[in-house]
């Protein structure tokens, strides 16, 4: 047989197909139609030629074929004696090189939509994404089932079975699952190029579910801009009124009150913050004091302790331990520290409170004019973002 290093993408593809079907009768004599490899783009003259290429190298026998490209017979082929000991060099070879190239096609559109789902304020269940997230994990999970993919099978890293009811936890979990689903995906890339072997042509159905999901997943992108924008607005709005509240004293019960839209005592819609210090937070009222005269209630209802006096909430505790002292509000502290357990990255309810947590405590400081984003992670710690701090 020719150096396959020497064939062209349509030649690979034709020749893809022909070891498929040999491999589905066990090397015995099988018939493909014309339309199998129509499926593929390939026409009737190419694969003529290619047949009577390999027919040329001892390595095929034609029982029949179609006489044109309208004629309905199919391809009869039989492998030589000599080339059945080859068939199964070439399953290894052209099998398991277009399957490899479909998981990273398959894996890199798993971890777009996981991109596509993560980050942003809002969030929302989305049925028509999970549908063709669900196809491409069963894809997945054919080709990794089969014995030559045993060890990638062992090192991928795990993904959910379904978005349906993970929508939320995924958004906080992405930011620890990325670095090693990409890395995972560019370890596949890697030993797909170290082949120096030319693409295969997607089947229809393959570039139709891809066409499919990079749709779902335009549109899912589309309206959760629009759900981020409407709610940033809203925040936007409340801002003022935030501000208001905090800087300035209730009236008591039965005295006058001034109406928020009255032009003598404007809000302003963003506040300077002061630079912090780690006096700025009071552990005993649980507000985190933003300037002078802006004070941001990180306490549940007045309290900073759940009920029973024991433990503290989260926000509460989070912010105490960042305020504690200059080094940890220069240096951040350990998700460990924050959990009081040691974390897990594999445990997902870590993720998810560690992340909540960040997010909600960040939506406060906002909504009262503040940063979007005063606290935030990065492997594996938690930080004051540093722009804010007060310069040693």
């Amino acid at each position: 047989m020719s150096d396959v290093m020497n064939y062209d993408d349509e030649t690979m593809q034709i020749l893809s197909i022909i070891t498929e079907g040999f491999t589905q009768t066990k090397q015995k004599p099988v018939g493909i139609p014309q339309s199998v490899f129509a499926e593929y783009g390939l026409t009737f003259k190419k694969v003529n030629e290619v047949i009577d290429q390999f027919i040329a190298s001892n390595v095929l026998e034609v029982i029949k074929r179609p006489a044109s490209s309208k004629d309905k017979a199919h391809y009869e082929l039989a492998l030589t004696e000599h080339q059945k000991e080859a068939e199964k060099s070439m399953k290894n070879m052209l099998g398991h090189k277009r399957d490899m190239q479909m998981l990273i096609v398959y894996f890199g559109k798993v971890c777009s939509i996981y991109d596509a789902i993560a980050g942003g304020y809002m969030g929302f269940e989305d049925g028509q994404l999970n549908r063709y997230y669900t196809y491409l994990t069963l894809r997945l999970e054919e080709i990794l089932a089969k014995e030559d993919f045993a060890e990638l099978r062992n090192e991928m890293p795990e993904i959910y079975d379904s978005l349906l009811g993970s929508f939320e936890e995924l958004d906080m979990a992405w930011e620890f699952m990325r670095p090693e689903l990409f890395g995972f995906l560019g370890k596949l890339e890697k030993m797909w190029l170290k082949e120096a072997i030319g693409e295969f042509k997607l089947n229809k159905d393959e570039q139709k579910l891809l066409d499919l999901t990079d749709e779902a997943i335009k549109e899912h992108t589309a309206r959760k801009k629009q759900a981020n924008g409407n709610f940033i607005k809203r925040l936007e709005q409340e801002a003022p009124k935030m501000s208001g509240m905090n800087s300035e004293p209730s009236k008591k019960q039965g005295e006058a009150t001034d109406s928020v839209d009255e032009p003598s005592k404007p809000s302003p819609k963003k506040i300077d913050l002061h630079p912090l210090e780690s006096k700025h937070y009071s552990n005993r009222k649980g507000t985190l004091t933003l300037s002078p005269t802006v004070d941001v209630e990180i306490a549940i209802r007045g309290k900073t302790k759940r009920p029973g006096g024991k433990i503290k909430y989260a926000q509460c505790w989070l912010v105490e331990a960042l305020f504690r002292n200059v080094n940890s509000l220069n240096n951040g502290i350990t998700f460990s520290t924050f959990l009081k357990v040691k974390y897990d990255k594999n445990n997902k309810k870590h993720i998810k409170k560690i992340r909540n947590t960040i997010d909600e405590i960040n939506k406060k400081v906002y909504g009262v004019g503040g940063p979007k984003r005063l606290i935030f992670s990065h492997k594996e710690k938690i930080y004051v973002d540093k722009s804010y701090l007060l310069k040693y």
